[in-house]
């Protein structure tokens, strides 16, 4: 109950960021939205379910933009929170409660909140995610921190939005930026479900559903690619779902055959986010650029200046850190900068894909997948139930569907989706890499049409309110609800376990005493396996990392 009211009050404090930012931004004519009303739609859901994410966009690109200055520390955070907050002044609000906000606050938030008593800390909070935040937090941009510890060079624009949210050593706010971001997706799937005219995407939208109940059933345990809760820091389940968004929303785009200026907005917001969050997203823009250039993209970049400045400003900081623009992309680096030397990019790039297995022509395709699947224990149950899935899904389509007649869209994307999964093999095969993909999947080959009235059971709204409760019930582990049954006024608390240090024997730095890669919070903290390097400062006062030889 506790952890649900917390929930609630930062849904609710993200909700008013967001608006106040779109309020200011649009005012001083940055963003092409002319209109701000709580009750105008975008691709079928009001735009007023969209301001947590907008908040969440906002706050770590003004992150970004002012770290090349100043320290993110609680100074900083709260002046920009008054800042963003102060804008819900400029205009009054009129917003009509539907039954989707009512779900949204009676089931999605209480359901998901469960989740917090025995969700933790990632792995990856303590191998790097903690420690960078720590350096936002003390330091404004270090230069070439990736030679300090290589994945620090991989730092998402998430780092940026969750150092705002730190409470001492409890990082439960953390984990309710996640849940904010699950429970923005099903809000949207209710409404797209709700308003849409085009019956393909609502049975699509079922088909999404049908997915997620099946993730809890099956090979050990069911997982089959479907969004998680995850632990603490890790962001893979919402980039799926912004990358998702961005799928079906351009889907309703070329199938409806408009878009109004701030839908195009909001497609740009979302794309920039994306790659922020990992460079994958960049080939989103194959389906965005198409809509920019119809709309006209010298004038859409102009009157949306906003979103170019925070672009560049995320760029700016790649080159600062690890001396490329999209890390570890080594065609991107430059070793003009004296904190990058050539091929480091490239050697970590070697180093994630034969970690996660990835295809390389180096061995036949059986062989290479043989290992792959003994890689990681869930790797084969994943793929099973995934597969499971869509023929569930097929014998559905069979049983259930008319003679399709041909479209263009269908075609154009199962090959970008084809392209994906290609890219995918290749490039990172982890299925929390591929969860905006497995969604892609599964909505388009949900996609058909009823072939007699008597199915029109499977568009029943009370089928769909069935499935959505379902999956979302199922989201968090059994566990949990034990949990909340013990003890159902106990708020969470989600900390960093206390690691020993010693000096590094070469270069600068601690290590783990244990000789263990897991730093926690400590940012003079690396591996024991990391750089050897020196840490300076030149003569603007910047302080940056630089490769011994």
């Amino acid at each position: 109950m506790i952890n649900f009211l917390a929930l609630f009050t930062f849904y609710v404090f993200t909700y008013f960021l967001g608006r106040g930012a779109l309020l200011i931004f649009s005012k001083i004519k940055v963003l092409n939205i002319t209109v701000i009303d709580e009750n105008k739609n975008l691709f079928s859901v009001p735009i007023n379910v969209f301001y947590p994410i907008i908040g969440f966009f906002v706050i770590g690109n003004l992150s970004i933009l002012f770290n090349f200055f100043v320290s993110l520390g609680s100074v900083f955070t709260y002046g920009m929170f008054i800042f963003l907050f102060l804008g819900n002044f400029l205009k009054k609000m009129n917003i009509k409660i539907q039954i989707q906000e009512f779900y949204l606050f009676l089931v999605t938030l209480p359901i998901l909140s469960v989740s917090s008593y025995l969700t933790g800390l990632s792995y990856d909070a303590g191998l790097y995610h903690l420690n960078y935040q720590n350096w936002l937090q003390d330091e404004k941009i270090i230069l070439g921190l990736s030679n300090f510890h290589a994945r620090l060079g991989y730092s998402s624009i998430y780092e940026f939005i969750n150092v705002n949210f730190w409470q001492g050593n409890n990082h439960l706010i953390q984990h309710f930026v996640n849940l904010t971001f699950i429970a923005f997706f099903f809000t949207v799937m209710h409404y797209v479900y709700y308003n849409s005219k085009n019956l393909s995407v609502r049975i699509g939208i079922l088909g999404i559903l049908v997915f997620g109940l099946l993730d809890n059933f099956g090979f050990a345990g069911g997982k089959n690619g479907f969004i998680e809760i995850e632990g603490v820091t890790k962001y893979d389940t919402p980039f799926g779902i912004i990358f998702f968004l961005i799928v079906m929303f351009t889907s309703i785009h070329y199938l409806e055959k408009r878009t109004n200026d701030e839908e195009l907005v909001l497609l740009l917001i979302f794309t920039l986010f994306s790659i922020q969050m990992r460079v994958t997203g960049v080939l989103l823009l194959i389906l965005v650029l198409p809509i920019l250039f119809k709309k006209n993209i010298v004038r859409s970049i102009k009157t949306n200046s906003l979103i170019i400045i925070f672009g560049i400003s995320n760029i700016l900081k790649n080159l600062f850190t690890t001396g490329c623009m999209y890390f570890p992309i080594e065609f991107t680096c430059f070793d003009y900068f004296n904190w990058y030397k050539s091929g480091f990019a490239e050697t970590e790039r070697n180093s994630i894909s034969f970690a996660l297995r990835s295809f390389d022509f180096s061995k036949p395709f059986g062989e290479w997948f043989q290992i792959w699947t003994e890689k990681y224990e869930y790797n084969l149950p994943t793929l099973k139930n995934f597969v499971f899935s869509l023929l569930i899904l097929a014998i559905l389509r069979i049983l259930l569907t008319r003679e399709n007649t041909f479209s263009m869209v269908k075609v154009l994307y199962f090959l970008f989706n084809f392209f994906m999964f290609i890219y995918w093999i290749f490039t990172a095969p982890s299925f929390r890499y591929g969860i905006g993909l497995f969604l892609s999947f599964i909505y388009f080959g949900s996609f058909f049409t009823p072939k007699s009235p008597r199915y029109s059971y499977i568009i029943n709204k009370n089928l769909f309110m069935f499935l959505m409760f379902i999956t979302i019930l199922l989201l968090p582990r059994i566990d949990n609800y034990f949990q909340l049954l013990s003890d159902p006024f106990k708020l969470t608390t989600i900390e960093a376990r206390k690691v020993d240090y010693i000096e590094k024997e070469f270069g600068f730095g601690v290590s783990p005493k244990d000789h263990n890669e897991i730093c926690m919070v400590n940012k003079y903290c690396s591996p024991v396996y990391s750089n050897n390097t020196k840490f300076k400062v030149n003569k603007y006062g910047y302080k940056y990392f630089e490769l011994k030889n």
